[in-house]
């Protein structure tokens, strides 16, 4: 794989034109809080939360909420590697990262 080297004045370029997009980005971000107007015309309504992933009785859902979605991951590879009798040291590695 080919490393690509900038120049100075094009990096400059280039930072300069993020600066940009991100001044219109925060510009727009700001029109859309003070004006919150749909296509229509009419004020838009606040977006509804997307809907949940388990419904709050199941209890694999809700032990799995409480971790993060990192941590989550990280268990979920623990049960796999155990069932398939992986080696000690990788599933105490996995573990300390659960700490």
């Amino acid at each position: 794989m080919s490393q690509t080297t900038y120049s100075p004045s094009e990096l400059l370029k280039m930072q300069k034109d993020a600066e940009r997009r991100v001044r219109e980005m925060q510009k727009r971000a700001e029109q859309r809080l003070s004006h919150p107007q749909s296509s229509d015309g009419a004020p838009s309504s606040p977006p509804s939360p997307p809907p949940a992933f388990a419904s709050p009785s199941d209890p694999v859902s809700s032990l799995l909420s409480s971790f993060s979605d990192d941590r989550a991951l990280i268990l979920l590879l623990l049960l796999v590697l155990y069932k398939e009798k992986a080696d000690l040291p990788l599933l105490l590695s996995l573990l300390y990262l659960l700490l």
